[in-house]
């Protein structure tokens, strides 16, 4: 991976590193000494057999990806989290990928994978070693993940004990809140578009974990990391849309500034609104160096806007994945701050805000102030 320090990839890269998958949910935090607008290059050779493929990228900045040279994919501006896909027939070769991306102030998030097309099973890959590491011995497609080996080896070529497992595949879902229960013995790792979600990588009894994650509608990765060291072996892994909906603002609540990793809590909340004083918003999170992310859609009649927000300490606001007020940096905690915008049927707002320090409070308006004029 080569970072640059601007978007347009000018001069000598900022800095170089190697990475084994691409997979970043950076929040509003940057990669070590890049600044908040920034590209990224990452390139590597890679071996595919002839066949179809689906290539899926997850993205909130402009994303172009090559093979040799030629552009399969491209979608050179910022929004909103949005998937892109495309399928390419390849032939049999050593393909040089080049995947460009470029990022603005604000959330980042990148997420890139590609499978055999029409592919519905998991990918079972078994090493003969605890780390996933080396030359795999073998792999397979399994229809499901619910694996009981007990005192066994999973397949030939493994012994009993000591050997790991990496099970991938792709999944249509619906946008929502879901639930991932596990069940291992000894260790595992679920990663969801890249984000570590449930991180248990250690010996011991038959155990099982939890974990729950906002979803877009669309197509996602889910990479599963298990291995065995003594005694029985056993892996799992379920999931389950929940009831829980947002009929006014999602809030999504970090224990950071940076609204890094997975939030500690999902919640409905009737407005983005809040005088918390000193106190902590909700339990798990501090008084203190917490952020949040709110979130909805709205229908508006034809018109002109006003959007103000007062906060203590910074916010930001986006529209449409377009950022419209910013007082990250500067925040002023007295006063409201404005914008006024011609605005006219279904929008995204989304409203990020963190606090440092002492107070916290957070105030918003959206006000209509009369038709759009027209000459």
């Amino acid at each position: 991976a080569s970072y640059f320090d601007n978007p347009d990839f000018n001069g000598q890269p900022f800095r170089s590193e190697q990475l084994a998958t691409i997979g970043h949910h950076w929040g509003l935090s940057r990669p070590a000494g890049l600044p908040e607008t920034f590209g990224v290059r990452w390139q590597r050779n890679i071996a595919l057999p002839a066949r179809s493929y689906r290539l899926y990228v997850w993205s909130r900045g402009g994303v172009r990806v090559r093979l040799n040279d030629v552009i399969v994919l491209e979608d050179w501006q910022t929004g909103p989290l949005r998937l892109n896909e495309v399928s390419v027939s390849l032939a049999d070769a050593i393909y040089t990928v080049v995947i460009d991306h470029y990022q603005i102030p604000g959330p980042a998030d990148f997420h890139i994978w590609w499978e055999p097309q029409g592919n519905t099973e998991w990918t079972a890959t078994y090493w003969a070693n605890r780390d996933l590491s080396g030359t795999p011995v073998s792999s397979e497609q399994v229809e499901t993940l619910a694996m009981d080996w007990n005192d066994g080896a999973p397949v030939a070529g493994l012994g009993r004990d000591n050997f790991s497992v990496r099970w991938e595949r792709t999944v249509d879902l619906a946008g929502g809140l879901y639930r991932f229960d596990a069940g291992y013995d000894d260790g595992l790792r679920l990663y969801v578009d890249g984000l570590l979600l449930i991180d248990d990588w250690q010996t011991g009894v038959a155990r099982t974990a939890s974990a729950e994650l906002w979803l877009e509608p669309g197509r996602h990765q889910l990479v599963v990391d298990y291995f065995e060291g003594l005694g029985q072996a056993s892996a799992s892994l379920s999931w389950q849309r929940l009831g829980q909906t947002f009929p006014n603002w999602r809030g999504e609540y970090f224990a950071n500034t940076q609204l890094l990793g997975v939030p500690v809590q999902l919640r409905n909340d009737l407005a983005p609104d809040f005088d918390w004083g000193q106190g902590a918003p909700i339990a798990g999170v501090g008084p203190d160096t917490f952020s949040v992310r709110w979130s909805r859609r709205v229908s508006l009649e034809a018109g002109v806007y006003r959007l103000a927000i007062r906060a203590d300490d910074g916010f930001r606001l986006y529209l449409d994945g377009v950022l419209v007020l910013d007082r990250w940096a500067n925040p002023d905690q007295a006063a409201f701050h404005e914008v006024r915008l011609q605005l006219t049927g279904q929008h995204l707002l989304e409203l990020l805000y963190y606090d440092q320090s002492f107070a916290a409070n957070i105030a918003w308006e959206l006000e209509r102030l009369g038709p759009i004029l027209t000459e």
